[in-house]
């Protein structure tokens, strides 16, 4: 018969995923960091010359969007989003691991869903070759971004699920 664990004993570690949550956080870090040089560059410029950088505006909307993104799928892999538990917390492990799968694949599929709305914005601005205001790049170039990042999310969301299951993490907290 197993001994059950000393107090104070660690639980099991969640199985790590294949790929670390520090290359979405790295990546949202460096377009955090690209977007602040940009912008102040910009301010910078304007300063100094009372002209402005034509494509800081553009790149630093597409970087904090990217950062969004990129961040939103490191913070999916690794459980740290954002949630309010105050009623799962008075469930049973049953019924919270219940509401942890419903939550999950509510979150999943709204990713899914916008990976599908935004892939249609993507082909639309390549079909009616839309471009940019202030510098004239197609549009579909900033937009082909946003399916590929959201099905990520979606992915680090069910990953996450998995792993937690595989652990016997009964259900771990809800999103």
């Amino acid at each position: 018969m197993p001994q059950p664990d000393p107090p104070g004993a660690a639980a099991p570690a969640e199985p790590r995923p294949w790929l670390p949550p520090k290359v979405e956080a790295s990546i949202a870090a460096f377009c955090m960091a690209a977007m602040t040089a940009i912008v102040f560059a910009n301010v910078l410029v304007r300063y100094f010359t009372n002209a402005s950088l034509a494509f800081s505006e553009e790149f630093a909307v597409f970087l904090m969007v990217a950062m969004t993104f990129f961040g939103a799928a490191a913070a999916a892999a690794g459980n740290h989003h954002i949630r309010i538990t105050i009623l799962v917390d008075r469930l049973g492990p049953r019924r919270r691991a219940m509401v942890d799968l419903l939550v999950e694949l509510l979150s999943a599929g709204t990713f899914v869903w916008l990976a599908w709305l935004c892939a249609v914005q993507t082909h639309d601005a390549w079909r009616f070759e839309d471009v940019s205001p202030g510098m004239a790049i197609p549009m579909w170039l900033y937009w082909m971004w946003l399916p590929l990042l959201s099905l990520a999310i979606a992915l680090r969301m069910a990953g996450r699920w998995l792993r937690s299951r595989r652990a016997g993490e009964g259900g771990g907290d809800v999103a």
